[in-house]
């Protein structure tokens, strides 16, 4: 890897988008090496399906957590507009 692909895969994974992405390709690796493994090799398929489920799982916690990130500046906007409104009375 050069180090310009290092740098650019560094600006990518520090941007929301480029995190959920890592997790949903976890996600969809897991799912698929489940589904190849399960017939052969049932214990290690089961490690990769609760693989598969917690990547799911943090992809909602980490949605989840901008969501309220997002109400909370919301909020803090309304409450500053209706402030600055009542000062000027």
């Amino acid at each position: 890897m050069s180090l310009d692909t290092v740098d650019k895969l560094v600006v990518f994974l520090a941007k929301r988008d480029g995190i959920d992405k890592l997790v949903k390709t976890f996600q969809y690796v897991a799912k698929l090496a489940c589904w190849h493994v399960e017939a052969t090799r049932p214990e290690a398929a089961d490690r990769f399906k609760k693989w598969e489920v917690a990547s799911g799982l943090s992809r909602k916690a980490f949605r989840s957590h901008i969501f309220l990130i997002l109400i909370t500046l919301s909020t803090k906007w309304h409450h500053r507009k209706y402030s600055l409104i009542d000062g000027m009375k």
